[in-house]
């Protein structure tokens, strides 16, 4: 299929480069800077101005994450309708981008296993952000905040496509969990409650 893409850097092709882009683990770091070399050589010289180009841009920014990496800025919108920065709510903090969405339960359940350890290590300098993806509403996200009993501040990705969610080159997971240093460098992605505390306990 690579093969065939790179002979043939159509808009289809461009297409199928970032499906196949999209269907990487983080961990496969080999195959995602081999494709963003492919998009570079064959794509980028006649499309660079394509929408598809655009959503392949930021997908593969969300693939090139990884520890030790600075993590990428961003708007987001609150459940009140405010807008922030990312930076702004995380600097200076260790803090966990939570990327959820109301009918994920493995979402959920990640989310509330990070309760206590928020409780505890708040005090500390720990935080919190949770971004929902809006699919069904913000009435369902704002039932799953109260059922939940989510402690910190909730923000909705209410972009068409998902705008948040490519950027993380999530197109097609339903979320996750990042966590960064005070300086914003990437410390783990999809950590499990267990190694948030570890690193807690270690650098709070």
């Amino acid at each position: 299929m690579r093969e065939w893409t790179a002979a043939h850097p159509s808009t289809l092709g461009l297409y199928v480069l970032g499906e196949d882009l999209a269907s990487y683990e983080e961990r496969l770091y080999g195959r995602i800077d081999s494709t963003a070399a492919l998009y570079r050589s064959a794509f980028a010289p006649a499309f660079s101005q394509h929408p598809l180009a655009r959503c392949f841009m930021l997908g593969l920014t969300g693939k090139q994450m990884r520890p030790g990496t600075k993590y990428p800025d961003y708007t987001v919108t609150d459940l009140q309708g405010r807008m922030h920065s990312l930076s702004s709510l995380t600097r200076g903090k260790v803090a966990l981008v939570d990327l959820w969405t109301w009918w994920c339960s493995p979402c959920r359940r990640d989310s509330k296993k990070i309760i206590p350890l928020y409780e505890e290590f708040a005090p500390r300098g720990f935080t919190v952000v949770g971004i929902a993806h809006e699919a069904g509403g913000s009435a369902k996200t704002l039932a799953a905040v109260r059922q939940d009993g989510y402690p910190w501040l909730q923000c909705v990705d209410t972009a068409a496509p998902s705008e948040i969610w490519l950027r993380h080159g999530w197109k097609y997971v339903a979320g996750g969990q990042i966590l960064l240093d005070r300086d914003g460098t990437i410390l783990k992605i999809r950590p499990t409650a267990e190694e948030v505390r570890r690193i807690l306990e270690a650098r709070l």
